[in-house]
């Protein structure tokens, strides 16, 4: 797979991590908890669906209006239905895991926390949907298909960080083994430092590769 390097979003890149590196300088200084990263992965996971949806709407009214042979034949797909199956299983995997933590779960909770996360990641993403996908005409060449398997590869590297980060956690709770020293010197910051370089990698492929 080769990259060109001149089409590499560096700006959306920085802001990009520079909102994943807001919940981790919350994690190592001001004691942030498990419960309120995951929920706000969550959250950008939904966030992330349903700017993909967009992205395949945009591209297959492109493709309709194109000559028959850019035609892709995937835009009879019927993606609708498949990003609610994507909203569904995401909603229940966030509810299977919640349940790990049981009562603790809703005393650990932080909505301010949760919101100033969530937020930035909103902001972020969306930026980069109109820099890249729209300022760059992104949707002139995109492809119902291709834009799917990038969706799901984004939604899963969220999802299996999500669910083996609160697994661990869940144990740790159960065994009473849970302390501030943990969380800054163990599994959260090292599970948000690997989704930092996952998301780099993830935002390059998807925007500066050649095909």
């Amino acid at each position: 797979m080769k990259v060109n390097l001149k089409q590499i979003p560096y700006l959306t890149i920085i802001l990009l991590v520079a909102a994943n590196l807001f919940p981790l300088w919350n994690v190592l200084f001001y004691g942030w908890q498990f419960i309120d990263i995951f929920i706000s992965y969550v959250a950008e996971t939904l966030i992330l669906l349903f700017i993909f949806q967009k992205k395949i709407k945009r591209s297959e009214r492109v493709v309709a209006k194109s000559k028959p042979e850019r035609r892709d034949s995937s835009k009879q797909g019927g993606w609708a239905e498949i990003f609610y199956f994507f909203y569904f299983f995401t909603l229940l995997m966030a509810g299977f895991t919640f349940s790990l933590f049981g009562g603790a779960a809703t005393e650990k909770i932080h909505l301010d926390r949760i919101l100033y996360i969530v937020f930035l990641f909103l902001i972020i993403h969306t930026i980069s949907y109109i820099a890249n996908f729209l300022g760059k005409k992104e949707y002139e060449k995109a492809k119902a298909m291709k834009l799917m398997g990038e969706c799901v590869i984004r939604v899963t590297v969220i999802g299996v960080l999500a669910i083996i980060g609160s697994a661990i956690t869940a144990i740790n709770i159960m065994k009473d083994e849970m302390t501030s020293i943990d969380c800054k010197v163990g599994l959260l910051p090292a599970m948000v430092l690997a989704k930092i370089i996952l998301d780099i990698i993830l935002h390059v492929q998807e925007h500066a590769t050649l095909e």
